[in-house]
């Protein structure tokens, strides 16, 4: 309404109608009661319609509250779902004066709010696509932080369609990136294997063993495309290893063939090397030379025997075994037996030169095994026969009075044995025994031979015997110094003087000089201005000692 003065209709356009309508009617011929009817009849339709009028007006005033109603409501609704704060959103307010600008500005701010939800429902719709993708692509994921199993709102829910929430899936989607990428860099390193694998073994199309998955590309980062490569690989890689390890055994037998034969260099065949390539035609030069060998040991069989003989002949002398551990040996190895009881002419049995090469294979190994012990042994018995020498030549007096340089430089080697004798063989035969348990504990208890008897035994029975002359050693001394304390006592006692006739009768009788040594004694006797040449008090004494530390025991006084 313009103007509060303004009624729903001028108080002098209703005059004027209705005087016209008298007018009009007068003019019909109507009654006054006629006139009255139709009056009230306008009246009545009048007051309908305006009624009516006012009962639209009334619907669309409260259709305009609930729509009002309806907005803010809805308003709230997207704000939850927007994550927005109440601040950060300003609506109309309640107290604008105008229902009608309420529900203007009500229906501007709620299609802002839906533009908003539009455009951030497709962006999450979007964004759960591209996840929901890459999940599938990987299969499985090992989701270290957890937050891929983290349930998200629903769009309709309160926070659906916020900021934070699209972060979050964003965060998701650069997760799933980085495995994706972790994924698609393993695939692409297991082909590169696979693919020089095959170049190796010579492999041009897949065969029936080592078939190629259909996942072996490097962009399937699937979990069962990454086994598959897998499988494959180490299918490669088994055969890889079984190739190697048969050309590795073919080249060792080769090597040992050629060695066998005494091939020249122009008599072996030139090979290719396993780091070459490892394919079937690398295999079958192996093979054929493999053959070729064998053919030409069949051939030089006899030789071979011989040399194995000799061979084992060098092992027995080396490992010092005795004829009757020789003849245990050719016990043990059947064909070895035979081998030194037949000729080597007719002894081309091939089954027999394996034999008596795996007989030496076995001394070998005891020899390398035992070789410290041998070393020592050996070492051993050197010093122990020098001790025999030395104690067979402690029975001859004449050498400590020798004369010249050499006499001083043969006591001192004595001496030096002697210490060697008390010091180093203990210590010897001590290692020894530790060596030698050692061994027979690794040997699953088998007695080490030296010469035919067990080293513990012979070390026992060398320390038995030098007890034994220690002790005999040590009576004898007691002996000789109970007897020189028997003497001091003796020449301590008074004389008693005796007749002239009993003195001549108790001096001691001279032998009877036999004649080739008359005239040296009777040179001896004649007056003579040179000293007798003595040995060194010194050295004599120092011999004296070697010769009773060492149980020979000294030269009686005359």
């Amino acid at each position: 309404m313009e103007n509060a003065s303004l009624t729903l209709l001028a108080c002098s356009d209703q005059a004027s109608s209705v005087n016209r309508l008298h007018e009009i009617w007068s003019a019909i011929g109507y009654s006054s009661s006629e006139t009255d009817a139709k009056l009230a009849r306008i009246s009545a339709a009048l007051r309908e319609q305006l009624h009516q009028i006012v009962c639209e007006e009334s619907d669309a005033h409260t259709q305009l509250l609930t729509e009002v109603s309806h907005m803010k409501e809805e308003a709230r609704v997207l704000i939850l779902k927007l994550g927005e704060d109440s601040a950060d959103v300003s609506g109309p307010s309640d107290q604008t004066a105008h229902l009608v600008e309420r529900h203007k500005s009500l229906r501007s701010f709620t299609g802002l709010l839906q533009a908003r939800a539009s455009e951030r429902t497709e962006a999450r719709q979007s964004r759960e696509k591209k996840l929901h993708s890459m999940l599938a692509e990987l299969e499985d994921v090992q989701d270290e932080g957890g937050h891929l199993d983290t349930a998200l709102p629903l769009v309709d829910e309160p926070g659906g369609l916020s900021e934070a929430l699209l972060t979050d899936i964003d965060r998701k989607i650069d997760d799933v990136a980085e495995w994706h990428a972790a994924r698609r860099r393993e695939a692409a390193s297991l082909s590169g294997k696979i693919v020089k694998l095959k170049t190796e073994l010579g492999i041009a199309e897949p065969s029936s063993v080592l078939s190629e998955s259909p996942c072996a590309a490097a962009h399937c980062v699937s979990r069962s495309a990454l086994t598959a490569l897998n499988e494959q690989l180490e299918l490669l890689e088994s055969e890889r290893d079984r190739r190697l390890s048969v050309l590795n055994e073919c080249a060792e037998c080769i090597a040992a063939l050629q060695q066998k034969l005494s091939l020249t260099d122009e008599e072996m065949t030139l090979l290719p090397s396993p780091d070459s390539g490892l394919s079937q035609q690398a295999l079958a030069a192996y093979h054929t030379e493999l053959e070729r060998l064998d053919q030409l040991k069949m051939k030089s069989m006899a030789r071979l025997l011989s040399e194995a003989k000799e061979r084992v002949a060098i092992l027995w002398q080396e490992l010092h075994m005795n004829d009757g551990e020789r003849e245990a040996s050719g016990t043990v190895c059947e064909p070895l037996r035979r081998l030194q009881d037949v000729e080597v002419a007719d002894a081309d049995d091939e089954e027999m030169l394996e034999a008596v090469e795996k007989e030496e294979r076995r001394l070998r190994e005891r020899l390398e095994s035992s070789a410290k012990i041998l070393g020592l042994m050996k070492k051993r018995e050197g010093i122990l026969a020098q001790r025999a020498e030395m104690l067979a030549n402690v029975h001859d007096p004449s050498r400590l009075l020798g004369k010249g340089v050499g006499a001083g430089a043969r006591l001192l080697q004595e001496q030096k044995l002697r210490v060697a004798v008390e010091k180093d063989l203990p210590k010897m035969n001590k290692k020894l025994i530790e060596l030698v348990t050692v061994w027979q504990q690794e040997h699953a208890g088998e007695e080490l031979r030296y010469c035919g008897e067990t080293i513990l035994k012979q070390i026992a029975d060398q320390e038995s015997e030098d007890d034994r002359r220690r002790e005999e050693d040590k009576a004898r001394k007691e002996a000789e110094k109970l007897q020189k304390i028997s003497a001091k006592k003796a020449s301590e006692t008074p004389r008693v003087a005796l007749p002239t006739g009993l003195a001549h009768t108790n001096r001691p009788r001279t032998a009877p000089v036999p004649k080739e040594n008359a005239p040296r004694r009777a040179e001896s006797s004649k007056p003579s201005n040179k000293a007798t040449p003595r040995a060194p008090p010194a050295v004599a004494t120092e011999a004296l000692r070697v010769l009773q530390e060492l149980g020979a025991g000294a030269p009686s006084k005359t």
